[in-house]
């Protein structure tokens, strides 16, 4: 820690130039290079690593949170699975262009993707399972959205009852998507089949389709959404954000996971990422609604952000900021010490 200039640029190696190693760290960020079913723009697999390199020029000073030396929080970022890219782009290669093939091939290769999305599920749960084993609190950066099921699978393992809020354009509640079960488009869908994730609360939802309307309806666990149609109208009527704030949490139980997908704010932000679509939350909406959680209470057990592309500087720094929010307010509902 003494390594640490906050006034001077990052010269660490490790996410905003921190020195901290996985040990010495209290909160770990697992770095999922995984973009397999991706069904619009590729990039997201690149997001990871144009993060960890935007991240050296965030300055470390946050007036979001009550830390006055948030960089004492003690950060690290697991990178072993930048390890796995080749392995990755290999199958994606192959899964990509399945449409493009014979009939009688096209489940061969479904069932391939899907067998690859289960050692990818499998390895972030594991990883999971070990850090939050160890007291740390866990955050995953993606890749494409999907990635994150496996924290969230680790997560239920050890907390009971809790909700998902959920920043996304996208509801992500389809059964299977392209005949994908863990999809992007699926990601809720899928975390939602875990015993102990009680409640989803959706915000910036504005492209859907009648499967997931017809799923939110009939599913048995209460599914909150807040359009972002509804929220303008409203931001157009006069009321203010604070108050649309107020009801989000008022939907939200006292746990909490955060799954940020990047797309669930306005496009000029993340021009390049995967499934971009007009609307959206502003950088400043976001992370109020975040820090009036934690004011409120909320204890933030786990985030992800996810579809961040690795295309574009511009993207990658948006996403490094919003993490470095995150990390800092998770923190701070968690009442962590400084190291």
């Amino acid at each position: 820690m003494n390594n640490i200039d906050p006034n001077g640029p990052a010269v660490g190696e490790g996410i905003f130039g921190f020195p901290y190693s996985i040990e010495e760290a209290q909160v770990i960020l697992i770095m999922v290079p995984w973009e397999g079913t991706v069904s619009y723009q590729t990039g997201t697999a690149m997001g990871p690593e144009r993060i960890l390199e935007a991240s050296k020029q965030v300055d470390l000073f946050d007036v979001h949170t009550k830390y006055s030396e948030p960089w004492r929080i003690g950060l690290a970022a697991d990178c072993k699975l930048f390890g796995s890219k080749d392995r990755f782009a290999a199958i994606r290669e192959q899964t990509l262009t399945y449409t493009e093939k014979l009939q009688d091939s096209e489940q061969t290769k479904i069932s391939a993707l899907n067998e690859m999305i289960a050692h990818v599920h499998d390895d972030v749960y594991r990883m999971s399972s070990k850090y939050l084993q160890q007291g740390k609190i866990v955050g995953l950066v993606g890749g494409e959205h999907g990635c994150a099921y496996g924290l969230i699978k680790s997560l239920s393992d050890t907390n009971r009852d809790f909700g998902i809020l959920q920043i996304d354009a996208h509801f992500d509640l389809r059964n299977a998507y392209e005949g994908i079960e863990h999809s992007h488009a699926s990601i809720m869908f899928n975390a939602l089949q875990l015993a102990n994730v009680k409640t989803l609360t959706s915000v910036g939802i504005r492209d859907f389709c009648q499967e997931e309307l017809e799923y939110l309806k009939k599913s048995t666990k209460q599914i909150k959404p807040f359009y972002d149609h509804e929220i303008s109208a409203k931001l157009f009527q006069g009321i203010s954000w604070d108050s649309i704030v107020d009801e989000i949490i008022e939907s939200l139980p006292r746990t909490i996971y955060i799954s940020f997908d990047i797309d669930g704010l306005e496009p000029s932000l993340c021009p390049n990422t995967g499934t971009p679509v007009p609307g959206g939350l502003q950088f400043n909406q976001a992370i109020y609604l975040i820090q009036k959680i934690v004011q409120n209470g909320n204890k933030i057990i786990g985030f992800d952000v996810s579809e961040v592309s690795g295309l574009s500087d511009w993207d990658a720094n948006v996403g490094a900021r919003i993490i470095y929010k995150l990390v800092n307010l998770t923190a701070e509902s968690n009442q962590l010490n400084l190291l």
